[in-house]
């Protein structure tokens, strides 16, 4: 019979003993710091980074254990280093402090010489066969960076490298390859050598284009195309054609690609995608105007009645000093210079304090919208009406002709930064021929 012991400490089980034990061993949490990095002797993008390439500067919003941090500031060195490379600078010098101004706060500084940059000695870039003759492509080429002398500038030598390539796919050579792609640095000497050689391979051609069902039949709408079939693939042309449709005002959306997957034997067909646009557009507005007092407009558009594409279109204006009232038909003219025709009608009745008139209009006017590098605008006008100054009423009737050539280039056609605005104009009426008098009018703007 075993008897219990009715004093002292009660014996401990094996098992709490040990989770005792380990609980006495196991090591205290470790303390969570905070540190800050600064980067001096850098500036604009090598700074930029510098700091993106120190796995340190990462933790500056978060609690660090030290040991953690000073393992990171002992990387750090070699990191600004090699983030300074793509610039050019292979012999970067990093002197490199880590301070504490106060307990559970670290601060890291890396004062940064990038030292003599490396330059180019060799620039060699090549293109094989007929590519190499075309502009866009010699002039890719000839506006290759880094030049021989220049500094080492990883980045600008890849964006040069992507603008040859581009080059190559936007005249057709889908199949072109890059068959040396070298640059060798001698970091004792600061010096680098550039090998770029591309085989362009063969030039694709248009083949046949397909376009998506839509409120057009196909042969209307086969008209937009701006190549014949069989022409060299052009990137500009598929650009020309997608903004010639969008232009119609005929569709809400509008793609233009190539279907390389079905390529065959260097013919490219091309696929357009079109959704048609709301067929009809209502606009109304009210305002108030000095000359003419309070009024309104309204306004109607039918972006195409038939098949053929024709549209027509009309406003009303009232207000209490100025009725006026016009209508438009436009028949399109699509095809390898685009164009179209447009026929105007108008009526205006307008008073003002010392006058009052009365006046119709008739036009036509046919619109080319590639024209020598021009939008030329050729067209008849036939005015006719009554005016009254002053008690004396008179009648007018003119026949002119016009003429206006126009040019826009721009950077941004939303939001130009640089471009230029030209027109060109040219008017004249004749007076046998329905017109009260013979006048020339020319104009030029920039």
């Amino acid at each position: 019979m075993r008897i219990a012991p009715t004093g002292g400490s009660a014996a401990l089980s094996p098992c709490v003993a040990a989770a005792a034990l380990l609980a006495l061993s196991a090591p205290a949490p470790s303390r969570a710091d905070r540190v800050t990095v600064e980067i001096e002797g850098l500036e604009g993008d090598m700074l930029e980074s510098a700091r993106a390439s120190v796995a340190l500067k990462q933790y500056e919003e978060r609690d660090t254990p030290a040991i953690e941090v000073r393992r990171l500031f002992e990387r750090a060195d070699e990191e600004i280093r090699l983030a300074l490379e793509p610039f050019g600078y292979y012999s970067a010098s990093v002197a490199s402090n880590l301070e504490q101004p106060e307990p559970a706060v670290h601060r890291a500084v890396f004062r940064v010489t990038p030292g003599e940059p490396v330059i180019v000695t060799e620039a060699r870039v090549e293109v094989s066969g007929e590519a190499a003759q075309l502009d866009s492509v010699k002039q890719a080429i000839e506006a290759f960076r880094p030049k021989v002398d220049e500094r080492l500038d990883h980045g600008a030598y890849e964006r040069s490298k992507q603008q040859i390539e581009t080059a190559l796919a936007n005249e057709g050579f889908m199949d072109a390859k890059l068959l040396q792609r070298r640059i060798a640095v001698v970091r004792a000497a600061r010096t680098a050598e550039i090998n770029l050689e591309w085989d362009a391979g063969r030039r694709y051609r248009f083949g046949p284009v397909r376009y998506a069902a839509a409120q057009f039949p196909q042969e209307f709408m086969q008209r937009y195309t701006p190549w014949k079939e069989g022409e060299y693939y052009s990137a500009d042309k598929l650009l020309g054609l997608q903004q010639t449709l969008v232009d119609a005002d005929y569709f809400s959306s509008v793609g233009v690609t190539p279907d390389l997957e079905r390529a065959q034997h260097a013919v490219v067909p091309i696929d357009v995608l079109l959704v048609p646009a709301k067929r009809t557009l209502y606009t109304g507005s009210v305002y108030v105007s000095t000359d003419s007092g309070p009024g309104g407009r309204l306004g109607v558009q039918r972006r195409w009645i038939n098949a053929r594409g024709h549209k027509l279109g009309g406003e009303i204006e009232y207000s209490r000093r100025l009725e006026q009232i016009g209508v438009n038909y436009r028949v399109p003219k699509p095809g390898l210079r685009n164009r179209y025709v447009n026929f105007g009608a108008g009526y205006v009745d307008e008073e003002t304090d010392t006058s009052r008139s009365h006046m119709a209009r008739l036009a036509a006017t046919e619109v080319t919208e590639r024209w020598r590098g021009f939008t030329r605008t050729l067209g008849l006008q036939y005015l006719n009406g009554t005016f009254e100054i002053a008690d004396q009423q008179q009648d007018t009737s003119l026949l002119f002709a016009d003429g206006l050539l126009t040019r826009k280039r721009a950077d941004d056609l939303y939001f130009p930064l640089s471009g230029y605005s030209l027109l060109y104009g040219l008017r004249f009426a004749y007076e046998p021929f329905l017109s009260d008098t013979s006048f020339v009018q020319v104009r030029a703007e920039a």
